[in-house]
């Protein structure tokens, strides 16, 4: 169907959350003496509680400065560097993170060996923050040396298996190598399987992602059994509506989309509106996709008074939460505009067409793909508003 409808796979990705990175390692770092290292540290900690971030900083500081006295092979430096590393990383600060966390690397392999498991654990906050950076090559080196000093430590069956699995299945799917995700996410419920019953929460969501890589290599039928397996466990074992839920509605919408079976797509997509609506605030960007998706729908079956209807309320989201600028609003200023187009509202369109080229030329540049053919598109439209014109004048 519509790349709309994709692109909330990546967005919405209730698919492998790797915010369990964001811990600080072990904490028999902070076992043993009570040195100014330490107190620093813990203040930082407190203060970061208390959202108090510049003062946390400061303390951060503080400890690393402290422990530098140990020299550069301390496992109280190593710990000292990544804390501020993931300070960093929390407040957005990815250039500051990342020197922090190499060093905190170098710094634990010195002192405790290439193998151990605080050393992953600093692999997994880096190979995270490269990814959201879009780097997603320099992400797969730090996932994949995570995950073999896992497996040097645990069974083949272990659920410390599950992470590292689920990570580098995250990376494979956002590279678009569908065959090596499908694998990663095969071996990583097969573990929970071995854990958890047939139809836990764990095995739920192992499912979803399963279908999601499905459904992105167009293996339609295999990702409308995994998602509907999914499906059927949320319903069993939640109460009520949950996030989770809403996105493999949406998810398994797709599925019947891209078969042409609408209807059945419509009605998943607006019982996943109508959780999102419940479950987050009237301005959230899934609560946009969502309606973005139901419009797309609509389009598909001709009902195009109520895919305005949806985009309209899509962009307004967009609009509020990003800005009249923002890749997400261009993108819905530009399926707005190709239903007021299809509606032979060529001047609405012509007006939205130029809106979304202005947004698309000033983030992506005048030479990119996309801006040329939003160009293209605002070209037809006032083709086609001149000949009606032109019609109009010779009646």
């Amino acid at each position: 169907m519509s790349a709309a409808i994709y692109e909330m796979r990546a967005a919405a990705i209730g698919f492998l959350l790797l915010a369990t990175s964001l811990v600080a390692p072990a904490q028999s770092f902070l076992s043993g003496d009570s040195d100014l290292w330490k107190q620093e540290l813990s203040r930082g900690q407190q203060l970061q509680k208390d959202g108090k971030f510049e003062q946390a900083e400061d303390a951060f500081v503080a400890a690393l400065r402290a422990a530098e006295q140990f020299g550069p092979d301390d496992v109280r430096l190593g710990a000292c560097l990544n804390t501020l590393a993931l300070f960093y990383h929390s407040r957005g600060n990815s250039r500051a993170a990342e020197p922090l966390y190499n060093r905190a690397i170098e710094t634990l392999v010195s002192s405790l060996g290439p193998d151990h498991p605080d050393v992953a654990k600093v692999l997994s906050s880096l190979s995270t923050l490269h990814l959201s950076e879009g780097r997603p090559e320099k992400a797969r080196m730090a996932a994949e040396r995570r995950l073999a000093i896992f497996e040097k430590h645990v069974s083949s069956d272990s659920l410390a298996l599950v992470d590292p699995l689920n990570a580098l299945a995250l990376i494979d799917f956002m590279e678009k190598n569908f065959t090596e995700a499908e694998r990663r996410q095969v071996r990583s419920l097969q573990v929970l399987r071995g854990h958890y019953p047939a139809d836990s929460p764990e095995v739920a969501e192992a499912l979803s992602n399963l279908g999601v890589i499905y459904a992105a290599s167009g293996r339609y039928s295999m990702a409308s059994n995994s998602l509907g397996q999914a499906v059927r466990i949320r319903e069993t074992k939640e109460e009520g509506a949950s996030v989770a839920f809403a996105r493999d509605l949406g998810h398994l919408a797709e599925t019947y989309a891209d078969r042409f079976q609408y209807a059945e797509a419509e009605s998943l997509l607006e019982l996943s509106l109508e959780m999102r609506e419940k479950l987050m605030t009237r301005s959230h960007p899934e609560v946009a996709t969502a309606m973005n998706n139901l419009a797309e729908i609509h389009r598909a079956q001709g009902s195009l008074a109520e895919a305005e209807r949806y985009f309209r309320s899509s962009l307004e989201i967009w609009e509020e939460i990003a800005g009249i600028d923002h890749l997400d609003t261009a993108v819905s200023l530009h399926n707005l505009a190709t239903v007021m187009r299809d509606q032979r509202r060529y001047a609405d369109a012509e007006e939205l067409f130029a809106r979304s080229l202005k947004a698309f030329t000033k983030q992506l540049g005048p030479g990119h793909p996309k801006v040329a053919q939003v160009a293209e598109a605002l070209s037809e439209v006032r083709r086609r508003a001149l000949g009606e014109d032109n019609l109009a004048s010779r009646d």
